[in-house]
């Protein structure tokens, strides 16, 4: 028997679900290339020694929360900032690990503000950024001061039947001038 069919064949679950759960969770903890490694091994989480082989891994995980069901994953709980380890391991439902998830701390007062300052900032960009793709764009008067209303206060537009935010607008309009002109241009190459 050559050395990789004897590796195959060691423990007989390469494919299965619960190796790719040990699989997983070795990669978050130890490879700092992992994704979310900044989460987990990044901030010290870790797994048991005896688990670095699957094969004990894996009859503990058994003996202990049963095989991985379908549409769930491993989770540490009921510590979550604690080690992957017998008595915190379970598989849980995506929704049961969103609940699951670490406390970022309370929002002060400051840091509330500095959060709604960057949601400012990001909307003033947006805007300079629709106002450049608009620019030199030939648009109605009565097109104009509906968007000019509408950034004052007022936060959809009723155009032809239908309730629009300025944006959504401004996209559509900015993306048929542009087919518009690629077209025109692409008529001018073929005449």
């Amino acid at each position: 028997m050559q050395l990789g069919e004897k590796l195959k064949t060691h423990h007989g679950r390469c494919g299965s679900p619960i190796y790719h759960s040990w699989l997983s969770m070795r990669q978050r903890c130890l490879n700092p290339n992992a994704t979310g490694f900044h989460n987990y091994g990044g901030r010290g989480i870790k797994f048991c020694k005896q688990w670095d082989s699957f094969k004990n891994f894996f009859a503990e995980i058994i003996a202990e929360i049963g095989p991985r069901p379908k549409g769930k994953s491993l989770d540490r709980y009921p510590d979550n900032n604690g080690d992957y380890k017998p008595g915190n391991v379970r598989w849980a439902t995506p929704k049961q690990q969103q609940n699951n998830k670490r406390k970022r701390g309370p929002h002060t007062l400051e840091t509330r503000t500095k959060m709604s300052a960057t949601a400012r900032n990001r909307s003033v960009e947006h805007r300079a950024k629709i106002s450049a793709a608009l620019k030199g764009r030939k648009l109605s008067s009565e097109w104009r001061a509906k968007m000019s209303a509408a950034h004052t206060g007022r936060k959809r537009l009723e155009i032809t039947g239908r309730k629009q935010t300025p944006e959504h607008i401004a996209k559509r309009v900015a993306g048929r001038l542009a087919a518009i002109a690629r077209r025109q241009s692409e008529m001018r190459i073929t005449q």
